[in-house]
């Protein structure tokens, strides 16, 4: 009976079967009454009808809060009779709230009507307003074209839209218009172009509501602008490029090409001004970087544009960039051919070799500086090849790699080439590559030293299934070499050692340090490089303790339920050992620690501000069997018993 309200409030429970099995709050929580606080509007705030704003507050309760106007400290409507307690809501301003400066908002919860709070001072509501949106300014409008006017309003009735020149009224838009916040408008022929102009909106109803534009924007007579090619680019002649220009006329256009500011050649004496012309470039069009587009109206020569800068226009080329000499390919093996060139056309690509043609590699690949080509085979070894590029339209266009490559035969180790693990007694796959027909010899080297041979002489088919001896000498710096039996200098070495073990178990867990609660399940892992099964067993202070399991899968997992009944202690370790081999075994590292049976508090333990009057949940783990008594401490002393007896499932309903 009374208030709880405090801070230092801690919750004990005790099994009823052994009271020495209890635990405490590990720190204080709190009881506190529930309040609510408005933060905005709080005063002097002015909002405006028609508007959004969002009404913030804080609070502590869980229910539903009401939110009211009030003005003169006197209700004036409700904003939201339920609303979540979540500290925001946007209220949309009806446009029919009387404009004034003594509102205030009053925020109360739904279920207490004594809980509330009222804005610390006035805030005000303003009246309707007009907003010009576009043009707002910096906007450039051509004269003859349709525009949208835009705007933002609260209004009711009608607009009057203006146009000002210089701040000077320069003509009406439209008399009465639907404060809808659009309007088309044609802009008249007649106006003058300038920089200098705004847009004026005000309510029919009431002139004082007005708007004018931010900022002046610019109207703007007819004209043509080049835009592509604008200046930089580089174009190839005998290719097709697309000349690109805006404009605000009717008729048609003409286009010409200059050269170093100087007439050059006519393009098209009269085409449609629709902005785009396909331009075949003459093959045999000078080379320059000194080019401009003009563009004219046919009707009125004083209407035209020039590229704003020179742009180039090159004649087309190929380079082949590899291989370009010096270079080693394998008979057999996939290289990437590359090159660069500047046309459009598919290239022809040939191999040849003494400065004579062999073979054709592909007769037509795009032109896009790169093929993979896959040597043959049968390709004769030799340093005298080179690699012609020629285009399939113009075969005077091609380039040849500048010096001689060499095609070789050759052997490359796969399998092992460095980090593979193999276990001595098991059969493993040396694998290569090679580009000939004559057998191999196969030899293992020990740190870079010959160290036995594992075969004379086998087919050179790029696999051999080796029987790796089982009392071969573990070590981790075995390597692989692969020798033609015909010719002994084309040979190959794996490129990083590799390792051969013998067979072993690891345990990687318990492997020391684990806490592990009696009446829990645990996996046991470990690793091993053997087919038969193991027997795990459970040792205490370095004595057999007793049998895990006789005999498991050597998968490397076992999932171990340990007794309710296992002793607690701190020097328990496990070994594992192979069902057939005795001598193959591992125990874990260190010691690991097998914990009794506990109870602990989990909520309230330390900071927790808890409401009189509402249902709170006080939860605890254990691992008991009998019930538990809750109690209640303040300030470390005893202040009540909660609950003399109840199960041990870790929570509890209580309503302070």
């Amino acid at each position: 009976p009374g208030t709880l309200s405090g801070s230092n409030y801690k919750i004990k429970l005790t099994s009823t079967i052994d009271p020495g099995i209890t635990d405490l709050s590990d720190a204080d929580f709190s009881i506190y009454l529930p309040t609510v606080t408005v933060s905005s509007p709080n005063g002097g705030e002015s909002w405006q009808t028609g508007t959004s704003h969002t009404i913030t507050w804080s609070d502590n309760i869980p229910e539903n809060v009401k939110i009211e106007l009030h003005k003169t400290d006197t209700l004036y409507t409700t904003i939201s009779s339920s609303t979540s307690s979540d500290g925001s809501y946007n209220w949309d301003i009806p446009l029919s709230i009387a404009p004034a400066s003594d509102y205030k908002i009053k925020i109360s919860s739904v279920d207490s009507s004594g809980v509330f709070d009222l804005s610390n001072a006035n805030f005000n509501i303003t009246p309707t307003t007009i907003t010009v949106t576009t043009p707002d300014g910096g906007e450039s409008w051509r004269i003859g074209t349709p525009q949208v006017i835009t705007w933002t309003d609260n209004l009711t009735g009608n607009v009057k839209i203006e146009l000002y020149k210089g701040g000077i009224f320069n003509s009406t838009i439209i008399g009465s218009t639907a404060s809808d916040g659009t309007q088309n408008w044609i802009i008249p022929t007649s106006l003058t172009p300038g920089t200098d102009y705004k847009v004026k909106i005000s309510a029919i109803d009431d002139s004082s509501i007005f708007d004018f534009s931010d900022a002046n924007f610019t109207l703007f007579a007819s004209g043509i602008t080049v835009t592509s090619p604008i200046g930089g680019e580089s174009w190839q002649a005998g290719t097709q490029q697309t000349i690109l220009w805006n404009d605000n006329i009717d008729e048609n256009v003409r286009i010409e090409l200059f050269k170093g500011g100087v007439f050059n050649s006519l393009i098209d004496n009269t085409t449609p001004s629709d902005g785009l012309r396909n331009w075949d470039i003459p093959l045999a069009q000078t080379q320059g970087s000194d080019y401009t587009i003009k563009i004219t109206s046919v009707d009125s020569s004083n209407v035209f544009d020039f590229s704003d800068s020179p742009f180039t226009i090159f004649s087309p080329s190929i380079i082949v960039t590899s291989p370009n000499g010096g270079e080693i390919w394998q008979a057999g093996s996939q290289q990437l051919i590359t090159w660069t060139d500047n046309i459009a056309e598919n290239v022809e690509i040939q191999l040849y070799k003494g400065g004579v043609f062999d073979s054709q590699i592909d007769p037509s690949d795009p032109s896009d500086g790169s093929y993979t080509w896959s040597i043959p085979v049968n390709t004769v070894p030799d340093s005298d090849y080179t690699i012609r590029i020629s285009s399939v339209d113009n075969g005077v266009i091609l380039d040849e790699s500048d010096a001689s490559f060499t095609i070789a035969n050759e052997i490359t180790v796969t399998t092992p080439d460095g980090g593979e693990s193999w276990l001595a007694g098991t059969t493993q796959n040396i694998t290569w590559i090679d580009n000939f027909a004559e057998n191999v010899k196969i030899d293992l080297l020990k740190a870079g030293v010959f160290n036995s041979q594992i075969t004379a002489s086998a087919p050179s088919d790029g696999t051999f299934a080796w029987n790796i001896p089982a009392g071969i000498t573990p070590g981790l710096d075995y390597r692989i070499k692969i020798t033609s039996v015909d010719n002994p200098i084309v040979s190959d070495t794996s490129d990083n050692d590799f390792e051969i073990f013998t067979a072993g178990i690891s345990i990687s867990s318990p492997n020391g340090g684990e806490s592990w609660q009696a009446g829990t399940t645990h996996p046991i892992l470990w690793s091993d490089n053997i087919p038969e099964d193991v027997d795990i067993t459970l040792y205490k202070g370095g004595i057999y303790h007793s049998d895990i399991i006789t005999s498991t899968n050597s998968d490397g997992t076992y999932s171990w339920d340990i007794p309710f009944t296992l002793e607690s202690g701190t020097d328990y370790k496990v070994k594992i050992t192979s069902i057939t081999d005795p001598a193959v075994s591992d125990s874990s590292n260190n010691n690991f620690t097998i914990i009794g049976n506990f109870v602990t508090v989990t909520s309230p333990n330390g900071g927790e501000i808890w409401f009189e009057n509402q249902d709170q949940l006080i939860t605890w783990t254990d691992n008991l069997s009998g019930n538990v008594e809750i109690q209640l401490f303040k300030g470390g002393l005893f202040h009540s018993q909660l609950f003399a007896s109840t199960p041990s499932d870790g929570s509890q309903n209580w309503n302070p």
